[in-house]
């Protein structure tokens, strides 16, 4: 990162123009598209759907068993299963992003590279300086 105090807003205005003509040319459908179907070929929601059951069943089922057990109020157990939602997002988001094979992620790099090289600097608002880019 830089030391330059207007980095992050800089940052913030390459990304949303970005994005924006991602979304104005579909070129953000078709990477979905298109990284949805390289994720299926490898079986990555197979694989982080059997791993996301484990952890459920090692780590909640006495849980849950035991809350029932004790007929905490209905108000008490959502509590708890909102928590318990915000605990496997938080860690599954994490071995999701991990999970996904390198040469997929290579790939995905490389067409976002094409996007931007197929389109001036200007169109995302901005003036690029290539010089200070690599900083």
């Amino acid at each position: 990162m830089s030391d330059d105090p207007n980095y992050e807003k800089y940052f913030k205005l390459v990304y949303s123009n970005f994005y924006k003509r991602l979304v104005e040319t579909g070129d953000l459908e078709r990477l979905k598209l298109w990284l949805t179907a390289k994720l299926d070929e490898t079986g990555w929601r197979g694989i982080l759907k059997r791993d996301f059951i484990e952890y459920v069943q090692d780590h909640y089922n006495s849980q849950y068993d035991s809350e029932q057990e004790s007929n905490e109020s209905s108000e008490g157990t959502k509590e708890t299963n909102w928590a318990i939602i915000e605990e496997l997002t938080d860690k599954f988001l994490v071995k999701a992003k991990d999970r996904v094979p390198l040469n997929i992620k290579t790939e995905l790099l490389q067409r976002l590279k094409t996007i931007i090289s197929r389109t001036h600097s200007t169109t995302f608002g901005i003036t690029f300086n290539q010089e200070n880019a690599l900083k």
